[in-house]
């Protein structure tokens, strides 16, 4: 129960976390490509490293986070909102698991955190650059 609570905690943290600096990326000129770059370094640095810091699950707080952002895209996006907070759910549920799975297979932190982050940056520089 208590990783429950803890992987609440990592994932509304990093969210707050990531959506300051995200606000500061969409004000950049280089706008695309903060949110391909620099957007996935900073969620995925905030969720893996607060689980591992608070020792709650990763794929956990990688849940909530996406539960978070998914709420904030379905309120404020109309129907294409849905499916952009659909997306993002399946998505950040995804690096969570590849994250958890090379951290339990190596025990490496970084090595983690690299898998998260290049399966983000690819799936950003795919809907900003591709469907965009």
């Amino acid at each position: 129960m208590v990783e429950y609570v803890l992987a609440a905690w990592a994932g509304l943290l990093a969210a707050a976390v990531s959506w300051l600096s995200n606000s500061i990326f969409v004000g950049l000129a280089a706008c695309g490509k903060a949110v391909v770059y620099l957007a996935p370094a900073v969620e995925e640095s905030a969720k893996t490293g607060l689980a591992v810091l608070l020792g709650a699950p990763i794929w956990l707080t990688h849940l909530t986070f996406g539960f978070l952002e998914a709420l904030w895209d379905i309120t404020g996006g109309g129907k294409r909102g849905i499916y952009a907070g659909l997306a993002g759910l399946a998505g950040h549920l995804f690096f969570g698991l590849a994250a958890f799975f090379i951290f339990q297979a190596t025990g490496f932190f970084w090595l983690a955190l690299a898998g998260g982050y290049v399966l983000h940056l690819s799936w950003n520089a795919f809907v900003v650059f591709k469907l965009s």
